[in-house]
């Protein structure tokens, strides 16, 4: 399998608890993806709150938003099929979601699967199934707070 790597910085909305979709994923048809990474950080000045970031499902396929051409982590690996965008339209997201990371805003987090089988699939075909979200939130409000994300997958 081919590996990519996605990254997209979106300010956290300003309302607590309110989510802010810096990157969303949509497979293509006869491809599955297999999210094994994500690094999320604080771009700018370091704070004591507590962020959220998590990777969530959709139940209606999710709108793109601004094109990313997703970075192959090989050389002469051709491009992704997964479609990737910056601050995508949810629709309508899972009320569970499939990864939960919360830290304090001093701090960078990752997950990585230990393994092949702790990765998470992606259904090949876009549409509710292929399509996943990562959210940013924030538990108080501070307005310049910018979240750094990195997806990585394999498809």
């Amino acid at each position: 399998m081919d590996r990519y790597a996605a990254t997209s910085e979106l300010a956290c909305s300003v309302t607590a608890e309110a989510n802010t979709f810096p990157l969303g994923l949509i497979t293509a048809a006869g491809r599955v993806a297999q999210i094994y990474e994500l690094l999320v950080g604080n771009k700018l000045a370091a704070n004591d709150g507590r962020q959220v970031a998590e990777l969530i499902r959709t139940s209606t396929t999710l709108t793109p938003g601004t094109a990313i051409t997703p970075e192959p982590l090989a050389l002469g690996l051709g491009a992704a099929v997964s479609t990737v965008s910056s601050a995508p339209t949810a629709g309508t997201v899972v009320a569970q979601p499939l990864l939960r990371l919360v830290f304090n805003g001093r701090a960078t987090v990752r997950w990585a699967a230990v393994d092949p089988d702790a990765r998470i699939i992606v259904p090949a075909g876009g549409g509710a199934a292929g399509s996943v979200l990562v959210a940013n939130r924030q538990h108080t409000t501070t307005a310049s707070l910018v979240l750094a994300n990195q997806l990585f997958w394999a498809e």
